[in-house]
């Protein structure tokens, strides 16, 4: 590349100049941003952060609280070389300070939703928020445009997208703190302004720039819309990008005035959250447009992977859970783990340590009452007496109620045998364990690890259901015991 230092006429103005610096401090100002403020701008060299870099140098000429961060994946050898480069000849220009962060990857060609484009994003932003913070700097801009906003409209559309697919790059993207990467804001000042624009900028402060040779590579799908199918569509409205761009506002608003419903929704008692898991009752879904719940889906996913890895493509998968009982285990990118369960659905981290409620019983236990037995270092189970008003719980429960004299010790705890049967409280008849289990939907892992409590080999209680209708309570009952398994001496159900 040519060593020649770039000269640059920063006191040129005239009408295309104007108006273009009129639309960056525009979109600063939807971004909710203050240019006086520090902040880092994403370039690569091409065309679209070229113009933002220059762009903001003519806004911010009195300023010098800029700086330009540059990632070099390494991924096409001597252009990549030569995209940093120009980079620092620019920023030397300009004087802007710049950061050059090496970052090589495999250049592996795939063209699914977790494509190379996404991941390398995810990368960069990782390597932005570190930079940043440690820079002082708590925002960054990227030169995302009219015309990429399009095509990830048109890509969305044909995975089959929802309201949130069809509004497009967001202009405010605030990213959370997830393990040692700090949180971070990223703003998108240039999404009103199209290539055309930019380009005629560019000619006109006489700068040029890269141009990445692998975006001509219409194997991909978003080269596919860029280079073919935008075009076509032009020939019937040539203000399309303009069109999908107001279609993007209004899905945006759309959007907004459903936010005090998931807001109130989020902070309900229908859904459950910790730090890497979040559990959601799925009855509230019965009474739920669709929207509303693709919503909810979205904003669980990202609370738990802190990125978008929830699309139109899983929310059809997750959609279809809500439709069975049956236990499904669904893994997708950015670590997200989504089960279902009977009446739950939960989303985890796939760093989760969880603590399985039923571990192992390898020997029968003894329970006296009252008494505790600890079944492992996180697992009991207790025996107490009991005397105030009985509350049984609804679902899998994880107490239960027996008229002492009819189950006084010893009792015993075990797990399943074959051939076990129980006629619970209220039945008709006796059946077998296995087919209690398999309605109730456990698991089939954990259904051979629950525990068992007997009194002369008849069972007494099968943990997570009601009690034997033989050791059932009646109106001459005159003692209560309460037996109760415990998991960190936590009797909480498991989510199924």
């Amino acid at each position: 590349m040519n060593s020649k230092k770039l000269k640059l006429n920063l006191n040129k103005a005239n009408r295309v100049t104007e108006q273009f610096t009129k639309k960056i401090s525009s979109g600063l100002l939807k971004s909710k941003f203050d240019i006086n403020t520090p902040l880092m701008i994403s370039a690569s060299g091409g065309s679209d952060s070229t113009a933002l870099l220059l762009g903001l140098k003519l806004l911010n000429k009195d300023f010098n609280n800029l700086t330009v961060i540059h990632v070099n994946h390494k991924l096409r050898d001597i252009e990549s070389e030569e995209d940093a480069l120009f980079l620092k000849k620019l920023c030397d220009s300009l004087e802007i300070p710049l950061l050059i962060k090496n970052e090589p990857v495999p250049c592996i060609k795939t063209d699914s939703l977790s494509n190379l484009e996404e991941r390398l994003s995810h990368i960069r932003y990782d390597i932005f928020a570190k930079s940043a913070t440690d820079s002082g700097i708590d925002t960054i801009a990227t030169g995302h445009t009219m015309d990429d906003n399009s095509e990830s409209v048109l890509l969305n559309i044909t995975r089959g997208t929802s309201l949130r697919g069809i509004s497009g790059i967001r202009r405010i993207k605030k990213l959370k703190q997830h393990g040692k990467i700090p949180p971070i804001k990223i703003i998108r000042p240039m999404l009103q302004i199209d290539k055309k624009e930019i380009k005629q900028f560019l000619k006109e402060m006489k700068l040029n720039y890269r141009t990445d040779s692998t975006n001509i590579d219409i194997s991909y799908s978003r080269n596919r819309i860029r280079h073919v199918v935008i075009p076509e569509l032009e020939q019937l409205n040539p203000k399309l990008k303009y069109s999908i761009y107001k279609l993007s506002q209004n899905a945006n608003s759309q959007l907004s005035k459903q936010l005090p419903l998931i807001n109130k929704l989020w902070n309900s008692d229908f859904i459950i959250r910790t730090k890497e898991k979040i559990v959601l009752d799925k009855r509230i879904f019965n009474i739920l447009p669709s929207e509303t719940i693709h919503m909810l889906f979205i904003k669980a996913g990202k609370f738990i992977s802190s990125e978008d890895s929830i699309y139109s493509e899983h929310i059809k998968m997750i959609s279809k859970l809500l439709k069975t009982s049956k236990y499904t285990k669904l893994e997708f990118s950015e670590g997200l783990i989504i089960e279902n369960y009977r009446y739950k659905l939960v989303f985890k981290n796939n760093h989760l340590e969880e603590i399985n409620p039923f571990p192992k019983i390898l020997n029968s236990k003894a329970l006296k009452i009252p008494g505790k037995v600890q079944l492992t270092e996180n697992h009991s189970i207790q025996a107490k007496m009991h005397n105030s008003p009985i509350n049984l719980s609804k679902g899998f429960q994880m107490e239960t109620f027996l008229d002492l004299s009819k189950v006084k010790e010893p009792l015993f705890i075990r797990t399943k045998k074959p051939g076990d049967k129980i006629r619970l409280l209220g039945m008709s008849g006796h059946k077998s364990l296995n087919h209690l289990m398999i309605d109730r939907k456990i698991p089939l892992i954990w259904r051979k690890n629950i525990p068992v409590i007997e009194k002369d080999e008849k069972i007494v209680w099968v943990v997570g259901f009601p009690p034997a209708d033989w050791a059932k309570i009646t109106e001459n009952t005159r003692k209560i015991v309460n037996l109760k398994y415990l998991i960190n001496n936590i009797n909480e159900s498991p989510v199924f």
